[in-house]
């Protein structure tokens, strides 16, 4: 946890973080995100996951959302603008354990007069008010988490009745291994990659050509997809699944922030295989050929059962 806090308060030491209060991706990973987010609205009545959360806010005015590992709130952020543009009343909860990124959050917030909180929480002790929230929302979060029963748990017992829990996360194996078949299809498509799009850029400290692409675990020192696969099946056990979409098998993989630099926009080669690598993407999903490493997913309140154990310790815990 210590090493979390760590990792995700230097990603928001530069500049362009701070001002965005995003974490900085290449533009091959912004092309990826403008595609799923037209899949998302495709799929949802038109509605991209920002615009889901303001719908539901003009049906329950005055209503409550917490926002589960939330950052700093740049996405929150960009909902409240929403609601003050419409003079709509909100409040809105940023919980997250790193007390450094919820200060730029609350600094900003308050700049601008938003109504928005920011409450330093370890998730995996989660404890919500029954029947309070109107929409609960988890970006990117839940695949950091280990008590992930006792978390959706305590987040069902909280929603309303028509409440809503609006979710966009990631669902590889434990650790962000690959599955063994979309494991096989990356290594033949790094067969025939131009040796440009080979250098990694995060795994040391300066850029390193890879002959080989290594299906990592990353559990040995970090949360980072601790139990990636299981947020899917139990979001399914503790709520009502109303939409779902998934994509993103491969693209990952080649255009996140570990190989999407090499790619140069700008290049007839690098945006044709950036294209490929997407619509191989999609075609796989489609047809239920690979599993979606990532998800959108917009849920309703399930049957309140028992309250589940938490989990052990991480060092008792098998996470395979």
């Amino acid at each position: 946890v210590k090493s979390e806090i760590e990792h995700y308060t230097s990603l928001y030491e530069n500049e362009q973080s701070r001002k965005t209060l995003t974490e900085t991706v290449p533009p091959s990973w912004v092309f990826v995100q403008e595609r799923f987010n037209a899949l998302i609205a495709n799929a949802n009545h038109g509605l991209s996951f920002v615009g889901e959360i303001v719908e539901h806010f003009k049906s329950h005015p005055g209503g409550c959302m917490v926002s589960i590992g939330s950052g700093p709130g740049a996405l929150e952020m960009e909902i409240a603008r929403h609601l003050e543009n419409q003079n709509l009343e909100y409040k809105i909860i940023c919980m997250d354990i790193n007390p450094n990124v919820l200060a730029l959050g609350r600094e900003r917030a308050e700049s601008e007069g938003l109504k928005m909180s920011f409450i330093e929480k370890d998730i995996n002790e989660l404890t919500l008010e029954e029947n309070y929230y109107d929409l609960i929302m988890c970006h990117a979060s839940l695949h950091h988490l280990i008590n992930l029963e006792h978390i959706y748990y305590e987040m069902n017992r909280s929603l309303v009745s028509d409440g809503k829990v609006v979710v966009l996360d990631i669902a590889t194996r434990n650790g962000y291994l690959m599955w063994e078949e979309t494991y096989k299809v990356v290594q033949d498509i790094w067969k025939v990659l131009p040796e440009k799009f080979k250098y990694n850029h995060t795994s040391y400290s300066e850029k390193r050509l890879e002959a080989t692409y290594e299906n990592r675990d990353y559990t040995g020192d970090s949360m980072e997809c601790i139990r990636s696969q299981d947020v899917l099946p139990l979001l399914n056990e503790y709520f009502v699944r109303q939409t779902f979409v998934p994509f993103t098998s491969i693209s990952r993989r080649f255009l996140d922030t570990m190989y999407g630099p090499n790619y140069d926009i700008t290049q007839e080669l690098d945006r044709a295989v950036m294209e490929f690598i997407w619509q191989l993407d999609n075609y796989y999903i489609s047809n239920n050929i690979l599993k979606p490493e990532t998800f959108f997913g917009v849920y309703t309140k399930g049957v309140v059962g028992p309250r589940p154990k938490k989990a052990l310790d991480l060092n008792q815990r098998s996470v395979r």
